[in-house]
């Protein structure tokens, strides 16, 4: 085929033999000649050997053994495990105190504001995240205080550094 002599018309170049040479050498290949003699000598193919004239005798695959339904020692069946009770927790775990009824979350927030906010900032900050006039909001402001007494409102925890 064409694909294949072009192919081999490049490895021919590449082993610098003429494309008529390479002509006769393929065609002799095929007709089973050698290039050194011209008596056909038999193809070189791995075939397996002609089985013996008369009839065949096909014997069975050996069957498998039956499956057993007994598992294996180390396949038994785990016992089933019961959760162990849940702990007390000991009585110096810090317990967050409720401040006005907030949730968790809002109150973790307010926090936070009054930790980075100067009073005032924190103090707006509180009214319009609850929805509630500045003078209640200034008043839920000091109950977070009184509430976590490590808390260090913003207009203490930075001082201002003088400029010189």
């Amino acid at each position: 085929e064409a694909p294949e002599y072009s192919l081999l018309a490049r490895f021919a170049e590449s082993l610098k033999i003429s494309l008529p040479d390479l002509r006769v050498r393929v065609n002799r290949r095929m007709q089973g000649l050698s290039d050194r003699n011209t008596r056909a000598q038999p193809r070189r193919e791995s075939m397996p050997p002609a089985p013996p004239p008369g009839p065949r005798r096909v014997e069975a695959p050996p069957r498998p053994s039956p499956p057993t339904h007994e598992s294996a020692p180390f396949m038994q069946t785990p016992t089933p495990m019961t959760a162990p009770p849940p702990t007390p927790l000991p009585k110096e775990f810090p317990n967050e105190p409720k401040v006005a009824d907030l949730p968790p979350v809002t109150l973790q927030l307010l926090k936070q504001s009054i930790m980075f906010d100067n009073e005032t900032d924190s103090v707006a900050g509180i009214s319009r995240t609850l929805g509630i006039p500045a003078d209640r909001a200034a008043q839920i402001r000091l109950a977070i205080l009184d509430a976590f007494p490590d808390l260090k409102p913003g207009s203490q925890a930075i001082r201002q550094v003088p400029r010189r």
